[in-house]
Order: C-alpha cells, then sequence, then structure tokens
C-alpha cells in the first residue's frame, strides 16, 4: 500500500466517489465487511467538513445533523420509541458516534464500551440490516427479541446518503474558501491509502 496526494478538489472528490462506488460493489462480503467502510467514511468526511478545533465526536455528530440531514432529516429529527433518561441516549447521531463509530468501527460490536455507555451510547440502539430483509426501511424505529429499541440502518440506503452527502460537502466548498483549503491541507497532510502503481 502507498499513500495518495491530491492538489486538486476535483480529485479529491473522485476518490471519495470511488470509495461509494467499491461499497456498493461488495455484496459478496460479511455483514461487517460491508458496513466498516461506509462507518469508517463517516468520520473521515466529518473532519474534512469540520475545520473548527471541536472533538472528534463533536464533528462526528454535526456532520451527520448538518450534511446527512440535508439528505435524509430522519438522521437529526429519529426519535426513540422510549424517552430515555438524557438526550443522548435518545439523540440519533449521538448513538451513531457511540455505537457504529466507537463499537463497531473500534469492536466490531454493537454494545458501546463503558465510557461510550457513560457518554450516552446504549447497547443495540442502532441496528444493520439489507434491502433484502423482509422490505425494511432505513433509518425506521425496530425491535424485536433481545433488541427493545432501535434505529434500522439499511446498508444500500446508507451508502447512497453518503454519496450525496459528498455532493452537498462539494457544493458547500465552491462557496467557502477556507473550507476549501482546510480540505486540501487535509488531504495532504493524511494522504488516502491506495495501492502501490
Amino acid at each position: 500500500m502507498s499513500t495518495q496526494q491530491f492538489s486538486d478538489l476535483n480529485e479529491v472528490k473522485k476518490h471519495l466517489k470511488d470509495i461509494v462506488k467499491y461499497m456498493e460493489s461488495t455484496v459478496d462480503l460479511e455483514i461487517a465487511a460491508r458496513y466498516i467502510v461506509p462507518l469508517c467514511l463517516i468520520d473521515y468526511l466529518s473532519k474534512l467538513y469540520d475545520k473548527s478545533n471541536s472533538s472528534g465526536s463533536d464533528k462526528y455528530k454535526n456532520f451527520i445533523n448538518e450534511i446527512m440531514a440535508e439528505v435524509n432529516p430522519k438522521y437529526k429529527t429519529f426519535r426513540y420509541t422510549i424517552n430515555y433518561d438524557t438526550d443522548e441516549k435518545n439523540n440519533l447521531p449521538t448513538q451513531m458516534y457511540h455505537v457504529l463509530r466507537c463499537g463497531f468501527v473500534h469492536s466490531f460490536s454493537l454494545i458501546p464500551d463503558n465510557k461510550a455507555k457513560g457518554k450516552g451510547g446504549r447497547d443495540r440502539s442502532i441496528i444493520l440490516g439489507f434491502k433484502e430483509d423482509n422490505n425494511l426501511n432505513h433509518l425506521d424505529n425496530f425491535s424485536c427479541e433481545g433488541v427493545r429499541d432501535a434505529c434500522l440502518f439499511i446498508l444500500d440506503d446508507f451508502i447512497s446518503d453518503l454519496d450525496k452527502s459528498i455532493d452537498i460537502l462539494f457544493e458547500k466548498v465552491n462557496n467557502d474558501e477556507n473550507l476549501k483549503k482546510h480540505i486540501l491541507k487535509l488531504v495532504s497532510d493524511y494522504p488516502y491509502i491506495g495501492a502501490i502503481n
């Protein structure tokens, strides 16, 4: 493996879109492998989008609330059926951070660790599925034996939302010179992993 250097925003966007095409083509991989790249991509996109010095968790949640919610407002408005004792336990972007990013990406589990639970993460507050799973809908409430109250993610729709989020992010770049400089600096300082040619 090598790293790829980019000096042009169109190259950056094309590379991100190529990642989305790859995600769409991984239908033969196990559930963990099919979800891991999209979940890592959110983290990276959040760093591209948020040029502030805020924490990684804030950048992640801001990206979901401000960019992904433009694609699908349910990322911001989704409500669990049970009213939990804290806002964090009721908030989908918070659950995405603690369950998907911290739990799934780092531990291959939908059970957040104790640190994440202390910040509002809940066991199985998000469930992962596929289009072929009984006509279930992305970002709908879901419960079954062992899962009291969850938000359902459907991979194909999730990838589509990420693809559209990339478009929205790069539309914003056209009107924000500081964001453009931030993205070019980030991809220069932390080049993408790529194949050795």
